[in-house]
């Protein structure tokens, strides 16, 4: 009997390059998405400290005011702009997530069908075989009893 040959294994391979091509975009996407957490995360730290600073006491004048305020303005215009980015980096991450998904779906899909297909081969191999034996055996059996009913 022949060897198995899954007929769509062409497509399993293309499936299998887009899920790679879908994972490495989503590694991507993620990757994007922590560097944006990680700079909000800073900007938070940067007011926290720069607040921790100015405690009760602290001696400042009006420049130094001024300063500080424009400074704090800055730091949360650049906290919104960080917080826009890290929406619409999440918006991303969550779009190459479905696509990975439907990704391994297929595949997952395309295996299970040609694990189908080689296991109905081995099913008709193994049947193959035994009608060869029992040829064999038959004819056999006919040699030794020389025909004879």
């Amino acid at each position: 009997m022949k060897r198995f040959a899954f007929r769509l294994s062409r497509v399993q391979r293309v499936r299998e390059i887009e899920r790679d091509r879908a994972r490495g975009e989503w590694a991507r996407a993620r990757a994007e998405q922590t560097a944006v957490e990680q700079q909000l995360d800073k900007l938070r730290a940067d007011a926290a400290a720069e607040a921790n600073g100015l405690g009760p006491g602290t001696v400042m004048t009006t420049a130094d005011v001024r300063a500080a305020a424009f400074r704090a303005s800055l730091r949360a215009r650049a906290a919104e702009m960080a917080t826009l980015e890290l929406a619409r980096a999440q918006q991303v991450t969550d779009a190459r997530t479905a696509e990975l998904l439907a990704a391994n779906t297929a595949v997952d899909a395309l295996g299970k069908l040609e694990q189908r297909h080689r296991e109905a081969w081995e099913t008709d191999a193994r049947r193959h075989d035994a009608a060869v034996l029992d040829d064999v055996a038959t004819t056999r059996s006919a040699r030794v009893t020389g025909g004879q009913r």
